[in-house]
Parts: C-alpha cells; sequence; structure tokens
C-alpha cells in the first residue's frame, strides 16, 4: 500500500468518491447528507453547473430538503476542507471532475472579488450557468460526490492541527 494510494482513499472517504481509480461514480450518485462538510477557499470556479430545484415532501432529516447541483469541474484554489471537526484537508489547489454533484446548506463569496454573496444551493435557479467563479468562499452543509479529484501540495491531518 502506497502513500498515494492511502491518501486517495482517504480523500474518496472524505468526498464519498470511489477509492478505486479504475472505480466509476456515475452521474446518478445522490451526494448523501451523513456527516458534516465545511469547506473554505481563496477561489472556486465551477465550470457547466446545473442545479435542481428541490422536491417538494421530502424532509431535510432525511437530507433531501435542498437542492442538488451538477458540475462538469470544480475548481478550488487554497482549499480547506473540515470533516466533523475530525479531518482536515489543506490542498494549494484542488480539482474534482466529473460529472459531479454537490449539495451546500449555506454558500458565501464574492462575485468579481467584490460583491458579497450567499446562497443556498437550494436557491440557486435551475438553469445552465456555463462558468461561476467565487472568491473568498465559505460553504457549510457540504456534500459532494464525483469520480475523481486531484490535489496539489495537499496535506491531510487532525483537526485540532489544521491550519
Amino acid at each position: 500500500m502506497t502513500a498515494a494510494w492511502v491518501r486517495t482513499a482517504i480523500i474518496a472517504a472524505l468526498l464519498q468518491l470511489p477509492a478505486s481509480p479504475t472505480a466509476e461514480a456515475g452521474p446518478s450518485v445522490e451526494p448523501s447528507a451523513t456527516g458534516q462538510l465545511t469547506l473554505t477557499a481563496r477561489t472556486l470556479t465551477a465550470t457547466g453547473l446545473t442545479c435542481s430545484v428541490p422536491e417538494q415532501g421530502r424532509g431535510r432529516e432525511q437530507g433531501q430538503g435542498l437542492g442538488s447541483c451538477r458540475a462538469d469541474l470544480l475548481r478550488l484554489e487554497r482549499a480547506r476542507l473540515l470533516q466533523d471537526g475530525r479531518l482536515c484537508i489543506v490542498a494549494a489547489r484542488l480539482t474534482v471532475r466529473g460529472p459531479l454533484r454537490l449539495r451546500a446548506e449555506w454558500v458565501t463569496g464574492r462575485v468579481l472579488g467584490l460583491l458579497p454573496v450567499a446562497f443556498s444551493t437550494a436557491a440557486v435557479p435551475p438553469l445552465p450557468l456555463p462558468v461561476v467563479h467565487l472568491t473568498d468562499v465559505t460553504a457549510t452543509g457540504l456534500s459532494l460526490s464525483s469520480a475523481r479529484v486531484h490535489g496539489d501540495h495537499m496535506t491531510i491531518s487532525a483537526a485540532h492541527t489544521c491550519s
């Protein structure tokens, strides 16, 4: 077992990805609501983003109260992911390739580096957005699934040592 495989397995568990590079997670994979994942990043760029309207009659207690989004690519610069206050991943750049699905209770950031925005993925209109670019991003209650992820200059540690 190599260090690269261990790192891939930990990221796979955190982001709900297949641990094997040959395993596939198709676009029908639904992000789960288990655990609490918080993301902070200097920049977030999503390409090919399309969000769906939450289904009526499905409660938040089942993790279905939020709309989910699909994207082709999600690129995060100076990213920090914190899982349940126990596990932390810090990377100079994280690239998540799709098809990917994501859902967040709350996202804050800045458009054009100036205009503050705050929203839930449930509030994003069901229109295709070719490119979304935000700076100073924080996403709470995040759930993410994808087929592939790549991290540059990445550190995985216990949350209490997370910087």
